[in-house]
């Protein structure tokens, strides 16, 4: 179980992932989502659309079981909505 080093609140998956995207990939500590938007000065949804574009591009950072819901995609099309459709 790894804490939030500001705030001490118990950390997910994908909270330990975004630390490790946005500060460093070698991190041994990290940032809740709160605290990581308080340091970046972004707010925690900015946070949470980055996590689940970076889920959608199959980034191994990430847990899908750990989504914000987003708008739905089209199989096969970009969010843009750019890209080849179903073969």
């Amino acid at each position: 179980m790894s804490l939030c080093m500001q705030c001490g609140r118990e950390l997910t998956y994908n909270e330990i992932g975004a630390h490790k995207k946005f500060i460093n990939r070698g991190s041994k500590s990290f940032l809740c989502k709160s605290c990581l938007a308080e340091k970046l000065g972004v707010t925690v949804p900015d946070i949470d659309r980055k996590i689940q574009q970076f889920i959608q591009q199959g980034c191994t950072l990430f847990s899908a079981g750990n989504v914000i819901p987003g708008p739905a995609v089209s199989p096969g099309r970009t969010p843009s909505g750019q890209g080849e459709g179903p073969k």
